[in-house]
């Protein structure tokens, strides 16, 4: 009776707000069209008290949200109050009216409870499948929130909406990773005993069962009401209980609670006190729903926080896509020129949007990029700074790229990144690298037959790799999936060269292609797929992925590119060097021992990738300059070196001669005093 009363009041709103409002003058029309729009907030607050939701609590204290009959209900009445104040402060908009103002923070106080509430849905999830799913359906709504938040802050600056806005940009990335990685983290750092972990899952599971089953059931033709109120009833009983369990893990295993369930997004305050003096993150807000595309950004360093709208047209998503293809066209030793100045122009054109706003604050810094929508497969470091000479051949090897300024690194949020840093060796091993030897065998791959084609380079890869670090190699017939599956677990790096196929339909099939045995056991069959990832448990803190289109796959809202690379985070190492398309065989060779020679050394990871990826444009003539043969290659993730510096050894040594000169200098006076005062 409570859901269906909530849904007359709902439909009641939806009529007040679009009742007609017949007149010609302006401002009659602006004071009708508000009250119609003030009568649909009173329907929809009338909704949610129906649910349960105590309205005079709100928006002040969210206790009464936990006991909402209703989740999904609630969340689409919320939304709808905070959308309608949106409408009211635009009808006001561009007047010295203070109802515009007034309006816009009410819409922000609702779209608080709106979050508070989505966080909530989380957690009566079970499945990353689900939570994935729920990312896609929110996506909209978080955009809105960025939206109105911008809208709000024209206004009246206020740092706690500018806030309030990022918290909201990283919540809706990637937070199914987000969410595995705390319960991980959560489980490793606390003692609960197992029989609670136990109650703790068969609770979750239920209730995300029991909500599946109440969707499915009230989106039948003939619903059937009785066992629809008896689910409700079963599963108001068990929220209760989870909400029990909680509260006892809250007081009892307060650790535990914290990491899993406390839902703490880290202030644009925290952030700038964790950067380094030459660090800056800028984060992406791309929502492309209309002709000419919104593009939000929030940057941080350790002295600035910023939230920015950036000025866009209809041709920015055009250069986009074109940059991109222009990057991974496998056809790149056949590229015109007509072709390479369309890349020029287009390739400025993105860092005049994406970046020239904030070159004051990225100069000198190393940037790390949190992309959104599209941008994700976006390599930074291809966009051109200043707009070079075409009107001849394009010279490839003497372009401004942005690579020549900045190290670029990636993450798919703030929060993700820092919050899980700090993961200190585990493995007894330095590195573990497998290349596989590919006989041109026929492989039935997602409704096609591919060749497993020769990849010669590789096998000289790992064996540069091992003369430059203490290494375990796999290579050949070796070069095995049991073997990795049994190795893995034991190495600080792992080094992956070999075919990978991407699977865009079913990403959790996506897969490496190891030595093939013709074995039929899934563990040993020679295909290491995304979901296998998932369930390995590694102690690396790097995995370089230099196999083709690691970090390419099926873009889902609110999670980022569904990649191989993806499920290694997943599974819980911190780095990733990942491909975003085909790799030139020779290219990846030399950039791969580059980069191993520069990260020994003590460099961070996007370093050590930058200088390998000079070193071959420095050397590499005209031709082999095309940014397709050395730009793939991105770091994603935390970049901390894996290595001792060579300075640190250095001023080791100073100090040790320093010590044995001060030694040779004090001793042998104290001694001569020492005599003399005996002869006396």
């Amino acid at each position: 009776e409570r859901i269906a009363l909530s849904f007359y009041y709902k439909t009641m709103g939806y009529l007040s707000e679009n009742l007609i409002v017949e007149t010609k003058q302006l401002g009659e029309f602006k004071e009708q069209k508000a009250s119609n729009l003030n009568l649909a907030i009173n329907h929809y607050d009338k909704g949610l008290e129906s649910l349960g939701i105590d309205l005079k609590a709100l928006p002040d204290n969210s206790e009464a949200l936990p006991y909402t009959h209703s989740l999904t209900q609630s969340l689409e009445l919320l939304k709808l109050i905070a959308d309608t104040y949106t409408q009211i402060s635009d009808i006001y908009s561009g007047t010295t009216d203070t109802n515009s103002k007034e309006a816009i923070n009410h819409a922000i106080d609702y779209y608080k409870l709106t979050t508070d509430l989505l966080q909530q849905a989380r957690k009566e999830i079970y499945s990353d499948e689900n939570k994935i799913q729920l990312g896609e359906l929110e996506e909209a709504t978080f955009k809105k929130i960025i939206q109105t938040a911008w809208k709000a802050n024209q206004l009246e600056y206020s740092s706690e909406i500018a806030d309030f806005a990022f918290s909201t940009s990283e919540r809706m990335k990637a937070s199914s990773l987000f969410d595995r990685l705390s319960e991980q983290l959560a489980r490793e750092n606390s003692l609960v005993p197992d029989s609670i972990s136990n109650i703790e899952r068969s609770l979750n599971y239920n209730i995300t069962s029991l909500n599946e089953r109440l969707f499915n059931l009230r989106h039948e033709v003939n619903p059937d009401e009785k066992e629809i109120a008896s689910l409700d009833s079963t599963l108001f009983q068990l929220k209760k209980q989870r909400d029990e369990l909680n509260q006892f893990l809250e007081k009892n295993f307060s650790d535990y609670y914290d990491m899993k369930y406390a839902n703490s997004m880290l202030h644009h305050n925290e952030v700038k006190q964790k950067l380094k003096n030459n660090e800056v993150f800028i984060e992406y807000v791309l929502n492309e729903t209309d002709t000419i595309p919104e593009l939000y950004a929030f940057l941080i360093s350790n002295e600035h926080f910023g939230f920015y709208k950036l000025d866009t047209d209809e041709r920015f998503i055009p250069a986009l896509e074109e940059t991109f293809r222009f990057l991974s066209n496998p056809s790149y030793l056949f590229t015109r020129n007509s072709s390479s100045k369309a890349y020029c122009v287009s390739a400025h054109k993105l860092y005049k949007t994406l970046l020239q706003p904030f070159e004051h604050h990225i100069k000198d810094k190393k940037i790390t990029i949190i992309p959104d929508g599209k941008l994700n497969y976006l390599p930074f470091e291809a966009l051109l700074t200043s707009l070079p000479d075409t009107s001849g051949l394009v010279q490839f090897n003497v372009l401004p790229y942005l690579i020549r300024k900045n190290s670029v690194n990636y993450s798919y949020s703030v929060n993700l990144l820092l919050k899980f840093n700090k993961k200190k060796p585990k493995a007894k091993s330095k590195l573990l690298a497998f290349a596989p030897e590919y006989k041109s065998d026929t492989i039935d791959f997602d409704n096609e037959k591919l060749i497993l084609l020769p990849l010669p380079g590789i096998q000289r890869e790992v064996e540069l790799i091992g003369k430059e670090l203490k290494a375990r190699l796999f290579t050949g017939e070796a070069a095995t999936e049991e073997n990795f599956r049994n190795e893995s677990r034991n190495f600080d790096i792992l080094h992956l060269a070999m075919h990978a196929f991407i699977n865009d339909s079913l990403p959790a099939y996506s897969r490496f292609a190891f030595t093939q045995n013709n074995e039929t056991v899934p563990e040993k069959d020679g295909w290491l797929n995304t979901a296998d990832i998932y369930n390995l448990e590694l102690n690396a803190r790097l995995t370089v992925l230099s196999a083709c289109n690691t970090g390419r796959g099926n873009l889902k809202k609110g999670e980022g590119i569904m990649s191989l690379a993806r499920g290694f985070l997943y599974a819980g190492c911190p780095s990733i060097v990942m491909s975003l398309w085909e790799v030139e065989d020779n290219a990846g060779t030399e950039i791969m021992h580059s980069f191993y020679k520069t990260l020994k050394k003590g460099r961070y990871t996007d370093d050590a990738l930058r200088q390998a990826k000079l070193t071959y444009l420095e050397n590499a003539n005209p031709r082999l300059a095309h940014p397709h043969y050395w730009l793939g290659y991105v770091s994603i993730g935390n970049p901390e070196p894996l290595f001792r510096s060579y300075d640190y050894y250095f001023f080791g040594l100073i100090i040790l001669l320093l010590a044995a000169f001060i030694a040779d200098q004090i001793l042998p006076s104290r001694m001569r005093a020492k005599k003399r005062s005996s002869k006396k």
